[in-house]
């Protein structure tokens, strides 16, 4: 094979040119024989769940610390000879905020993405796990609202796969048929 370059006479299974490093395999050449270029995934929408159950904790941990420092301050008048440190009713308080902190934290790490081919799922806080199912392998998707959730804009969205047993569930998602929709419209372009 004759180098378009420097004119070098190179071995047929050459890729590159052994003079002049060109590459000897047009670029047009290589996609024609690669096939048909897939088609860009595009980003659809991105959602973790709502925040409100997360600050609901964050709630009941500033009222029960509250109620323990007025607990703890009248205890002190009373008893002024107590044993209790300051440092350590203020650990005890701290405490109080670790299940909303952790669940702040696992709200941050699950985000739920649409594209054009997939409906990945991101999990985990120490590990992460990721699934994708594509949007060909999905069967049913339907949300469900309880009466709380309803007031609150509020609802799951569970997706039935061919890929996967069970339902796979976008948790506590703001305008779950919206998302829903469009879920289902993507899928029915994919099908078109």
């Amino acid at each position: 094979m004759r180098c378009p370059a420097c004119g070098q006479e190179n071995p047929a299974e050459s890729r590159f040119c052994n003079r002049c490093g060109s590459d000897l395999v047009p670029t047009l050449a290589t996609s024609a024989q690669a096939g048909p270029v897939a088609p860009v995934e595009e980003i659809l929408f991105v959602i973790r769940p709502a925040f409100f159950f997360v600050g609901l904790r964050y709630l009941i941990a500033v009222l029960t610390a509250s109620a323990a420092a007025w607990a703890y301050a009248t205890w002190i008048d009373r008893y002024p000879d107590a044993e209790l440190p300051w440092w350590g009713m203020l650990g005890i308080t701290s405490l109080l905020f670790l299940p909303a902190v952790i669940a702040h934290v696992q709200r941050s790490r699950e985000v739920y993405t649409l594209t054009n081919h997939k409906i990945e799922f991101t999990y985990g806080i120490l590990s992460k796990i990721r699934r994708n199912i594509p949007l060909n392998k999905v069967q049913d998707v339907t949300v469900t609202r309880s009466f709380g959730e309803r007031l609150l804009g509020l609802g799951d969205i569970l997706i039935d796969s061919a890929a996967v047993t069970g339902k796979i569930p976008l948790r506590n998602i703001r305008e779950p048929e919206m998302h829903a929709d469009v879920i289902l419209r993507q899928i029915q372009r994919n099908q078109a």
